[in-house]
């Protein structure tokens, strides 16, 4: 699993969809304020080259 120091769980769909989709806008929410401001630190995070070809080996189909 990809581990992001200080982001929380989940966050890291959400560094990802800007570097590899650049016309998609992620919407970020949560049941909780952590939850939101977690998500709006998510959105500054740049993955390295490696840490996204993690996440596409992970059974996901990319932005086609």
């Amino acid at each position: 699993m990809l581990r992001i120091p200080n982001i929380r769980h989940g966050c890291d769909s959400i560094a990802y969809c800007p570097q590899r989709c650049p016309h998609v806008f992620p919407i970020v929410a949560g049941r909780k304020i952590t939850h939101l401001l977690g998500n709006i630190k998510a959105l500054n995070i740049t993955l390295s080259e490696e840490q996204a070809k993690y996440l596409e080996s992970q059974s996901f189909s990319g932005c086609n």
